[in-house]
């Protein structure tokens, strides 16, 4: 297994996880992976994966800074869409199997509802375009897996991730914002790369496009909370707001997703959001 944006969250995770199972898998990022390299050296790239001719790639490369792909059209698309098509070359031509990590944030004014995998979408910003461009690509290959999904965990690097952001913010007693016009069904990196892992080693493939996530919806603000009693920090400074108090580019924000057709194909249960929280504080390093 080639991991592609190893030294992301996702990707570490992959990596530990895939390790811990004796699966043989490889990591490449711009520095402190296996394979170092520029991912959009597409000459050595494509060299490099025809030398070791995985199994399966896992795309987890992406600019998914909302404000940071408005400002760097060229640069965004570059990573989320042509990247994959280049990859759909050259898995094309060594018979690999691609999973393409992709994103939930396609859907606006729905609320709680769960989209399911044919839900119409809504391209609302630059990243919503260039990550709906790379899914189009990834599927042109019959081989491929995209997976929508919206991933939450650690990174433990200077970078914080969302969770980080919350928890930090929760010990310095920093206020926090609580959103209750945004709805996900985030699902934990550690969740998620064992998932991804059981799909891999399936006898029977798995192909198109599927939703993977927390099997419930639910605001910004449940979500913080769940945090901060977890966690047990008492007494957090909380304020409540809305996502549509966020100057400048539009989000998406009732991004929720239907798992029922990943339940079905594994036979497996999505975490609920509990299960998501309790998994973070599981692999919490403080």
């Amino acid at each position: 297994m080639l991991i592609l944006g190893s030294t992301g969250m996702l990707g570490q995770s992959l990596i530990k996880t895939a390790k811990e199972s004796n699966i043989e898998v490889t990591g490449i990022a711009r520095s402190n992976a296996d394979i170092n390299l520029d991912i959009l050296n597409f000459d050595k790239l494509i060299s490099l994966i025809r030398k070791i001719k995985p199994k399966t790639i896992v795309n987890c490369v992406a600019i998914s800074s909302i404000d940071l792909c408005e400002a760097n059209v060229e640069e965004s698309y570059l990573h989320n869409a042509h990247l994959v098509a280049v990859l759909v070359d050259v898995c094309l031509e060594l018979d690999i199997y691609l999973i393409h990590i992709s994103t939930d944030h396609f859907f606006i004014n729905d609320g709680r509802r769960k989209h399911d995998e044919k839900s119409p979408v809504v391209l609302v910003n630059n990243y919503a375009k260039t990550k709906y461009a790379g899914e189009q690509f990834a599927l042109s290959y019959s081989k491929s897996l995209v997976i929508r999904t919206n991933i939450v965990g650690f990174r433990n690097t200077q970078s914080h991730t969302f969770v980080e952001w919350v928890l930090l913010s929760l010990k310095n007693k920093n206020e926090i914002t609580l959103f209750q016009d945004f709805y996900t069904s985030s699902i934990d990196v550690y969740s998620f790369s064992k998932i991804l892992l059981k799909i891999n080693n399936r006898d029977k493939p798995i192909y198109g496009l599927v939703n993977i996530a927390s099997s419930e919806v639910c605001s910004k603000e449940e979500f913080i909370k769940k945090l901060a009693h977890t966690f047990n920090y008492n007494n957090p400074k909380f304020n409540l707001g809305s996502i549509e108090s966020i100057e400048g580019t539009k989000r998406a924000e009732s991004i929720g997703l239907d798992v029922s057709k990943i339940e079905k194909l594994l036979d497996e249960k999505m975490p609920t959001t509990n299960d998501v929280v309790l998994s973070l504080c599981k692999n919490w390093i403080n």
